[in-house]
């Protein structure tokens, strides 16, 4: 999957990504939103699968290169259909700053 200049969004309850780099964005910016579809579903960043959460797994995390900002939840706190649930971490974490 490849995106040039632009964003893709992904929203699902489970979403496995595939073999490392195999999400891709060339040109700047690119944006990519990983978000959950059931409302109130937690959001765990790192680890392994987790029942009834959506995972943005480290094997997710080797998938995507290229972006240029990663949004993993939703950026105003909600999804399509309401409240995202808490987000949490397992490991490290980097937060940058906007532009």
């Amino acid at each position: 999957m490849a995106t040039a200049g632009a964003g893709l969004t992904l929203i699902g309850d489970v979403i496995n990504l595939g073999a490392a780099s195999s999400v891709t964005a060339t040109g700047s910016p690119s944006f990519l939103f990983f978000k959950p579809s059931t409302v109130g579903r937690p959001v765990v960043v790192g680890g392994a699968a987790r029942a009834g959460s959506l995972v943005f797994s480290d094997t997710n995390r080797a998938a995507i290169s290229g972006f240029t900002n990663i949004t993993i939840g939703d950026i105003n706190g909600f999804n399509t259909q309401g409240r995202t649930g808490p987000i949490t971490t397992a490991g490290n974490l980097t937060r940058s700053p906007p532009p």
